[in-house]
C-alpha cells in the first residue's frame, strides 16, 4: 500500500482517514433508508392494486357491450384511491435517496478529491523518491481521477433525474428509466474498465523488468559456472 506519511502531515491523513470511515459507515444509512421506504411503499400499493386487477379480468371473462355499466366499472376501481398517499410517499423517498447521494457525492469531491491531488503534485517535484515509488505515486492517482470521474457523471445523471420530479412522477417517464439503468451503469462499464486496465498494464510494466533481470542473472551465472568448469578442466 503507498505511504502518504512523506508528503501530508500526519493529523491530515488521520483526518481524511476518519472521514473516509465516517462516510463509508454513515453515508449508506439516509439512501437505504429511503430506498426501503421505497419499497416499503411499493408493497403496499401492490397489496391494493392486485386484487382490484384480478376482479376486473374476471369480469373481462364476461364482458359484452350489452351488459357493460361504467358504474360497475367505477365501482371496481375505488379502491385504488387509497393507494394516493403511498403513491406520494414512493416519489418522495425516490427523490430523497437520488439527492442523499448527490449530496455525499459533493462532499466527497470536496474534501477527498484536493488533498490527494495536491499529494501527487508534490510527489512529482520530489526528485528524492525513486521510480518505482513515482510509478506508484503516479498509478494511484489515475485511479482516484477515474473514481472522482465517476462520482462526477454519477452525480450529473443525478442531478438530471432529480429535474424530472418537479414534472410529475417520473417513474413513469421513460428518461428516468434511461437514465438509471443504462446510463449509470455505462458510466461503471467504461470507467471500470479503464480503471482495470490502467491496473493491468502497470503490474505487466512493473513485472517486465524484474523478468528480464532475472534472466540477465541466470544467464551469468550459467556463463559464470561453464567457464569455471572450464578452467578446471584445463
Amino acid at each position: 500500500m503507498l505511504s502518504l506519511a512523506t508528503t501530508m502531515p500526519k493529523p491530515l491523513i488521520w483526518a481524511l482517514n476518519g472521514f473516509l470511515l465516517a462516510m463509508t459507515v454513515l453515508s449508506p444509512i439516509p439512501i437505504l433508508y429511503s430506498w426501503f421506504q421505497s419499497t416499503l411503499q411499493y408493497i403496499q400499493m401492490q397489496d391494493v392494486v392486485y386484487p382490484v386487477v384480478k376482479h376486473l379480468i374476471r369480469l373481462a371473462s364476461s364482458y359484452s357491450p350489452a351488459n357493460y355499466r361504467p358504474v360497475r366499472l367505477a365501482k371496481s376501481l375505488i379502491p385504488l384511491m387509497k393507494t394516493t398517499k403511498n403513491f406520494d410517499l414512493l416519489t418522495y423517498y425516490i427523490r430523497w435517496g437520488f439527492l442523499s447521494y448527490l449530496v455525499i457525492s459533493v462532499i466527497v469531491i470536496l474534501i477527498y478529491i484536493p488533498p490527494i491531488f495536491l499529494s501527487f503534485v508534490r510527489n512529482l517535484r520530489n526528485r528524492v523518491i525513486g521510480e518505482t515509488l513515482r510509478r506508484q505515486h503516479r498509478l494511484v492517482m489515475a485511479n482516484t481521477l477515474l473514481e472522482c470521474f465517476i462520482i462526477v457523471s454519477f452525480s450529473i445523471l443525478t442531478t438530471y433525474v432529480l429535474t424530472l420530479f418537479p414534472a410529475g412522477d417520473p417513474t413513469h417517464d421513460q428518461r428516468f428509466w434511461l437514465a438509471i439503468r443504462i446510463g449509470m451503469n455505462g458510466v461503471i462499464c467504461i470507467f471500470g474498465n479503464i480503471a482495470i486496465f490502467i491496473v493491468l498494464f502497470e503490474v505487466r510494466k512493473s513485472h517486465l523488468p524484474n523478468k528480464a533481470i532475472s534472466k540477465v542473472d541466470v544467464t551469468l551465472a550459467e556463463f559464470s559456472s561453464t567457464s569455471a568448469k572450464d578452467k578446471f578442466d584445463c
